[in-house]
């Protein structure tokens, strides 16, 4: 294969591939993509699932509460997520905080309504 603009070859790892791109720009690209290992000894923060729940509760809460369950289950679960980022390398202590705040304003919108109800 020939370039086009200057009529020498193109080596191998420069032709394009099926879609037009260089293989090299691709594994460039994937490479860059990639994550790195941890280094020994080090310990990545993970996904702190109840952090991730008490959001989604705390979202919840403030559209569909039952009786104020889904505003208690935001609360427990953000309680339980800021208790996982306190004991290790957990990620999400904002989210878990998120959750806490957003299923206390539901739960006391839900009181106000049930106030005005009943």
């Amino acid at each position: 294969m020939a370039d086009p603009a200057t009529g020498l070859p193109v080596p191998a790892d420069r032709r394009p591939d099926a879609a037009g791109y260089p293989a090299e720009q691709l594994l460039a690209a994937a490479h860059a993509a990639a994550r790195p290992l941890p280094a020994p000894g080090e310990v990545r923060p993970g996904r702190n699932s109840a952090a991730d729940r008490a959001l989604a509760f705390g979202i919840a809460s403030l559209v569909i509460n039952f009786a104020g369950l889904v505003s208690v289950a935001a609360i427990v679960w953000g309680v339980a997520g800021l208790n996982r980022t306190r004991q290790g390398p957990a990620a999400g202590r904002a989210t878990a905080a998120w959750g806490v705040l957003l299923g206390v304003v539901g739960l006391v919108f839900t009181a106000r309504v049930k106030h005005f109800l009943f």
